[in-house]
């Protein structure tokens, strides 16, 4: 399950909680599993984004001291910043708050229901971000941006791989080594099957014993003894992509 960076801020402890709790089970429900820093003062939020990278934070509007939309400002400021969901009692504060652009606002007297339209949202365009993004590789003819969605799978080894694309019936010959394809693309869905092989599972149309068939009617190799953790590591993606139930 792919894991996010999220901080939740409010000056009552037990409001943090609750919506720590509720954040990391909706999370999860859309395929997201929370790693959760939780704050009673905003000073102590930015230290922690000072020295770590939060991806996603969810804080009171009103607070002592530096309030959740000077807060807010702040964390805008930074390098990467994190997307900003408020939570309050006080829809008159939200006007107030649209110029830091949060993503998106919970109400306290809608709590469930504000929280899971919202966390729902910002899951499915995160997912949506995925799908789009993008890789440069080295080729013959210098280097180029690839989407990851049309990635089929690559081939080779050595300093060399093949890059079999969506649509095109060439591969295309790129430098870099399986092994550090595997560290960058495997967060994004990629399974090295075998010693020559890694493919993204979203092409992947059923596994056999020793061996993967892709949706046009590839065949590639597992290595040996590896079937069962390859079946079970397409099912995880299945699960976390949405496209499996179970």
């Amino acid at each position: 399950m792919e894991q996010i960076r999220i901080a939740v801020c409010d000056d009552s402890r037990i409001a943090v909680d609750t919506a720590s709790a509720a954040a990391e089970s909706i999370l999860r429900e859309a395929g997201l599993r929370a790693d959760t820093a939780r704050f009673t003062k905003p000073a102590e939020l930015l230290r922690h984004c000072e020295r770590e990278v939060v991806e996603l934070v969810l804080l009171d509007i009103e607070m002592p001291g530096l309030d959740g939309i000077e807060l807010g400002r702040a964390l805008k400021a930074r390098e990467p910043a994190p997307e900003i969901i408020y939570i309050s009692n006080r829809e008159d504060k939200v006007f107030a708050a649209l110029h830091i652009h949060p993503f998106g606002f919970v109400r306290k007297g809608r709590f469930m229901k504000d929280m899971e339209d919202v966390l729902s949202s910002y899951a499915a365009q995160r997912k949506k971000r995925r799908r789009e993004k993008k890789i440069v590789v080295s080729t013959p003819d210098g280097q180029t941006g690839v989407a990851l969605a049309s990635i089929r799978y690559f081939e080779g080894s050595g300093t060399y791989q093949r890059m079999f694309l969506d649509g095109r019936d060439q591969p295309i010959r790129i430098s870099s080594r399986m092994k550090l394809l595997e560290e960058e693309l495997a967060p994004e869905g990629f399974l090295r099957i075998h010693k020559g092989y890694m493919v993204n599972h979203a092409y992947i149309a059923s596994i056999r014993t020793g061996e993967v068939i892709l949706d046009d009617g590839t065949v590639l190799p597992i290595r040996r003894g590896g079937t069962q953790e390859i079946r079970s590591a397409y099912l995880a993606l299945q699960r976390e992509n949405g496209t499996m139930l179970f």
